[in-house]
């Protein structure tokens, strides 16, 4: 996988020395020889990009990363690229069988009845995780109709005008060497149909292979595949019509009734939601444990009926109190500054820790940290301009990112404050400096 291309353009050269194959194929698993996986996203300000394979070894269907590519335009200190392998998972002979199947036959439409995406589907669903006993407060059945949702499933499975690009390809080797190429290319839910041999199906088969490839990992693209997302894409079209959003309201108040009082009790020092959802049902958080300064509050983005996201926010909550139990100097600067805030951002399930890649990179001897319990925090001041971030380490170190102006003669210019408020901040420089437990600066 060359760096940094998979999320410009579409891996339409790969193959080019093996015999292609046609459409509609049947192809038993003992005749492959590794299906290699690829799947990126970008826009203008840079992608990302990752390529994983498939394979039998002694019987077993193992699941590897080969590469990984990540690219920002502006921020170069987080750019990497990997070519690591590692293994990732194991699927089932059976995943084996079911996908090779979705190529003997060619699915020409989107067959939502098929899939059970029907309004008394969509209803049933959402009433099964319910927690209303009043009688149903809303009548879903006047807002959630079959016409209703033929419409959405349009209006979510078409691409918009935005500047962003997606791609995911397959590429099933036989042993003959012979290559056959599965892609897509659709931005939007499920990215459905895939191209075999330029021509179309539309097998979510196929998609529910992508995702099982991916094993526990949070792979790019692994949730616009999803089932799920698209669901969630036709309650958002439905409650774009009404102003007083009755979906997302009526889930909020009814169907994540355990989830919502377990966080309010883990966080009773301060606890907001944002008043709608955002992607994928995801609510903004703002939130304080009893530890933390006025100055200081944690955020989150995720979705409230997943529990295992909630869970994982707790578990994030009580490493930050371990650090503030550790009299962090850091923490203890900032924390009796009101003129600052400091900020922790919980994100759920990341395939990777930017931040701390970007340290381990620019920081060598930092390649054996525990990325886990490693904490990145957030700095702001001057109307809330971002001065710098930190990563603080389990051992009590400390690393600084601090962005500076690039400068005529390769000098440099604090970004915060400006000596030059006409400077742009774009054209910048982000240098890392490690700290001891004590503050002094590791030389």
């Amino acid at each position: 996988m060359k760096k940094y291309l998979l999320y410009l353009i579409p891996l339409c050269i790969v193959g080019l020395f093996s015999h292609p194959a046609k459409a509609q194929q049947k192809i038993a698993p003992a005749e492959v020889k590794k299906i290699i996986l690829d799947c990126g996203s970008g826009g203008i300000g840079g992608g990302d990009a990752l390529e994983f394979e498939v394979l039998n070894e002694q019987g077993k269907w193992n699941s590897y990363q080969t590469a990984e590519d990540v690219f920002e335009k502006n921020r170069p200190d987080l750019n990497r690229h990997s070519t690591g392998r590692t293994g990732i998972g194991t699927l089932s002979a059976q995943q084996i069988t079911d996908f090779l199947n979705c190529i003997a036959v060619i699915k020409p439409q989107f067959d939502a009845k098929g899939l059970n995406i029907t309004a008394a589907a969509l209803i049933t669903e959402i009433k099964q995780k319910t927690k209303d006993t009043t009688g149903n407060i809303i009548q879903l059945n006047n807002i959630i109709t079959e016409a209703v949702v033929r419409q959405t499933i349009t209006n979510a499975m078409r691409d918009g005008d935005v500047d962003t690009y997606r791609n995911c390809s397959i590429r099933i080797i036989k042993s003959n060497n012979d290559t056959l190429k599965i892609e897509t290319s659709n931005d939007y839910a499920t990215m459905l149909p895939w191209t075999i041999d330029k021509i179309k199906t539309f097998d979510m088969g196929i998609n529910d292979f992508f995702i099982a490839a991916m094993c526990n990992r949070n792979y790019i693209n692994k949730w616009i595949l999803s089932l799920h997302h698209l669901k969630e894409n036709i309650y958002q079209f439905i409650d774009a019509e009404y102003p007083d959003r009755p979906i997302s309201t009526y889930r909020l108040k009814y169907c994540y009734t355990d989830n919502l009082k377990l966080l309010k009790s883990k966080f009773e020092a301060g606890f907001k939601i944002g008043e709608k959802p955002g992607f994928d049902n995801a609510y903004d958080l703002t939130l304080k444990t009893d530890r933390m300064p006025t100055n200081m509050q944690l955020t989150a983005y995720i979705n409230p009926e997943d529990r295992q996201a909630i869970l994982g926010l707790i578990h994030y909550s009580e490493e930050i109190k371990q650090y503030l139990k550790k009299d962090n100097f850091v923490l203890k600067y900032y924390s009796v500054r009101p003129e600052y805030h400091i900020g922790f951002m919980y994100v759920w399930k990341p395939s990777t820790n930017a931040y701390t890649a970007a340290a381990k990179k620019n920081i060598p001897s930092l390649k054996n940290i525990d990325e886990s319990r490693a904490l990145p925090i957030w700095v702001d001041a001057q109307g809330g301009k971002s001065s710098d971030w930190f990563l603080l380490l389990p051992d009590n170190r400390v690393v600084m990112a601090h962005r500076y102006i690039n400068k005529p003669g390769a000098a440099f210019a604090p970004a915060f404050p400006p000596d030059d408020p006409n400077a742009n901040a774009l054209n910048s420089t982000i240098k890392y400096v490690l700290f001891n437990a004590d503050g002094t600066v590791v030389k």
